[in-house]
């Protein structure tokens, strides 16, 4: 595919050599046009031949600017994804995955001196007995306080990533088994959202 490529510029750069335009486009391609070295072919068409790349004070800068607004606008749309997604959108992500309206909630866990936090998806369906929540509203106004969570300490974008990625389903039994999302907080934001 490369080679594909180069052959079209160099295509490309002869053909507008021959049109009058003038060289700077080809130029700037680091392809420059010369005259064939044959003296039997006087009258023949002049051939390509690439140069070193020209070295430009400016294209470093230009390649700054591009990679600072690149990183600008890729933080506008996750800020504007962010505002988006609310409450029902964690709703239908939840139903999208597992079919059901699983309770989530925040669990620490403290292990070898070091201190984590999940958001786990338990496998308390809306309308069970085990769930902690009366109403679809309760429910709801449950997972918009989650989203805004995880949206105040940047996490949403990585537990939609696990929540996607995971095989793992929510199960009742003996044990009960939780879809586990892990969280990348330090233990002051830990604290924080546990409230302790």
């Amino acid at each position: 595919h490369a080679r594909a490529l180069t052959m079209l510029v160099v295509v490309f750069c002869f053909i507008l050599s021959f049109i009058t335009i003038s060289t700077p486009l080809c130029h700037s391609l680091s392809v420059h046009p010369v005259a064939s070295s044959s003296t039997a072919n006087a009258g023949a068409l002049p051939t390509l031949l690439f140069a070193a790349p020209v070295q430009d004070e400016d294209d470093d800068l230009d390649f700054e600017a591009f990679q600072s607004r690149r990183k600008d606008v890729k933080a506008e749309r996750e800020a504007a994804a962010d505002k988006d997604f609310d409450g029902y959108a964690l709703r239908d992500l939840l139903v999208g995955k597992w079919g059901e309206q699983y309770d989530v909630g925040f669990n620490r866990v403290d292990s070898f001196g070091f201190r984590e936090i999940y958001l786990n998806v338990f496998p308390f369906k809306l309308g069970g007995r085990r769930c902690q929540h009366i109403s679809e509203l309760e429910y709801l106004m449950h997972l918009q306080a989650i989203v805004e969570i995880l949206q105040k300490y940047k996490q949403l974008d990585y537990v939609i990533s696990q929540i996607n990625e995971t095989d793992k389903i929510p199960k009742m039994g003996a044990p009960i088994k939780a879809v586990p999302l892990r969280l990348k907080l330090s233990k002051d934001e830990i604290n924080k959202i546990m409230g302790y």
